[in-house]
């Protein structure tokens, strides 16, 4: 393969889209936006005519590409099968890089599909919704060839990102991290929106009512780290109040558990802070014993 000249120059790739689903078109808007429209716009299926004043190619893959860099912004089971298409359909230059949009999948399945070109994975960590409006900045996380990164960096760059790397061993845990961070935080805003409509609060004020909260809870950890942005009270040894807790969730078996499972890796924030052993020691037996027994019935 020849030299990357777009990375040797600090030139930002051409670059093509295939696959128009959420990240898809989010991330032809940002390009767009950015003052580099790809190259190419192209969708599987009939739909409108255009995205974000871009032309859109359909249905059957072109004959030829000539991008530096295309990206293959489909689902991870189709990351294969495209590459693949793409290997056997499409004339590519020698020294095209293609790169997908998963978080999970290494780099390598391009290649895995018989695809012989740089591969790359650029992973947002960021929720794209699809409708041209995602929150910027933030940081794409990049895996596979030197060269693909390198094209990929450019790119972010472009947008008004940043990046960072990351091998290929660690994509399955960072996944995971990633999707504690996004959609079980929107599960646990769901087991807070129950219980408050359980205990009274008007249910057309909710969830606007506590967001505010976890907001505010964001900013806090965002400013000071984890563990400074604790408050409540296991920070404050609260024994009695935390057993209150347990006491009313026992008619919600499933949002207990939730509770109690994230109260233990709390009690790690509380002992790292500072409360005193005697108060860690006693909520430790409460937690341990509330999750080993079924709560009672009243």
């Amino acid at each position: 393969m020849a030299g990357d000249g777009a990375a040797t120059t600090g030139r930002v790739p051409s670059t093509a889209v295939l696959g128009l689903g959420r990240a898809g078109r989010d991330l032809v808007h940002m390009l767009s936006d950015a003052g580099i429209p790809p190259c190419l716009a192209w969708r599987r299926g009939v739909g409108a005519a255009s995205l974000a004043g871009v032309a859109v190619a359909e249905g059957d893959l072109p004959s030829t590409i000539d991008a530096e860099l295309i990206v293959l912004a489909v689902p991870d089971g189709a990351i294969g099968p495209l590459s693949a298409r793409l290997s056997r359909e499409v004339a590519l230059a020698a020294d095209t890089a293609v790169l997908h949009l998963s978080g999970a999948t290494p780099a390598a399945a391009i290649r895995d599909a018989g695809l012989r070109t740089y591969c790359g994975a650029m992973h947002p960590l960021q929720t794209l919704l699809g409708d041209g409006r995602p929150r910027l900045p933030f940081t794409w996380v990049l895996e596979g060839d030197p060269i693909a990164i390198a094209r990929a960096g450019l790119l972010v760059g472009e947008l008004a990102c940043d990046a960072v790397q990351l091998e290929a061993a660690g994509k399955a845990r960072y996944h995971a991290a990633a999707t504690m961070a996004a959609n079980h935080l929107v599960a646990l805003a769901r087991v807070a929106e129950r219980q408050l409509r359980l205990a009274g609060l008007p249910g057309d004020r909710l969830p606007a009512l506590f967001i505010p909260l976890m907001e505010a809870a964001l900013a806090h950890v965002a400013r000071e780290g984890t563990a400074a942005a604790l408050t409540g009270p296991l920070i404050r040894g609260d024994v009695d109040t935390v057993a209150g807790h347990l006491r009313v969730l026992a008619d919600s078996p499933g949002d207990r558990d939730v509770y109690l499972a994230l109260s233990e890796t709390l009690l790690e924030f509380a002992e790292e802070r500072g409360t005193d052993a005697e108060s860690l020691a006693a909520l430790r037996v409460l937690l341990d014993d509330a999750g080993c027994r079924p709560p009672k019935r009243g």
